[in-house]
């Protein structure tokens, strides 16, 4: 039941960020670089939380 959740997690947070990054180039006329922004700090956020529980569950068999 851990991980049951984890893809409305990633789902939500490429939402958020992504959002918040067309906000703010609607806001400031930047577009697209703050969407891009947004797109590349949900991407990473994506793939350090999948890592983190990837390294959890497995350094254990050591």
């Amino acid at each position: 039941m851990k991980h049951a959740t984890l893809g409305v997690e990633l789902a939500g947070l490429l939402a958020v960020l992504i959002g918040l990054g067309w906000w703010a180039d609607q806001k400031w006329q930047t577009s697209p670089w703050l969407l891009l922004a947004g797109a590349l700090f949900a991407i990473v956020g994506c793939i350090s939380k999948v890592w983190v529980i990837w390294h959890n569950q497995y350094s254990d068999r050591d």
